[in-house]
């Protein structure tokens, strides 16, 4: 059983609780999941007592303010200080994302449409002055210019 002292033994900076072996384990896994070297949970989560179980290999019910309410306030008073990133926040982070990408897709698909829309240009003007280069040889052909020939140059 538990012992009901709230004090730490001397010399020991650990809760006199952590002679229990599954109240020591707990209490490696929330000095690991403090220093940011979680085993088995995520480095971003948020820090609360399921976490500090789950990170000793324990069900979240392990852990409980009953059993351990030293350990416990102390979680309470670290996630204060040292918030981690929720699922909720890493889920609206990558929603920001996502729709930044689909923005930016918006944006390109537009810039390709109209870049297909001046080439569609281009190549029309480009036609169009084809064109006026045919009437124009064929009205050169039709005229009556002569051609005149010199000695040393051709055709002139």
């Amino acid at each position: 059983m538990m012992n009901d002292k709230n004090q730490d033994t001397p010399g020991n900076n650990q809760p006199y609780w952590v002679n229990n072996r599954t109240a020591h384990k707990l209490w490696e896994a929330y000095q690991r999941l403090l220093a940011g070297h979680p085993e088995k949970v995520s480095k971003t989560a948020r820090l609360t007592q399921s976490l500090v179980a789950s990170e000793a290999g324990y069900q979240r019910s392990t852990l409980s303010r009953k059993r351990f309410p030293d350990l416990c306030e102390m979680i309470e008073k670290s996630a204060n200080q040292k918030p981690g990133r929720t699922m909720h926040s890493m889920y609206k982070a990558k929603e920001r994302a996502a729709h930044n990408l689909r923005k930016q897709l918006e944006l390109e698909r537009e810039q390709n449409q109209k870049l297909i829309n001046q080439l569609a240009n281009m190549q029309l003007k480009m036609i169009e002055m084809a064109n006026a280069m045919n009437v124009m040889k064929q009205q050169c052909q039709s005229s009556s210019v002569v051609t005149i020939e010199t000695e040393n140059h051709g055709k002139v």
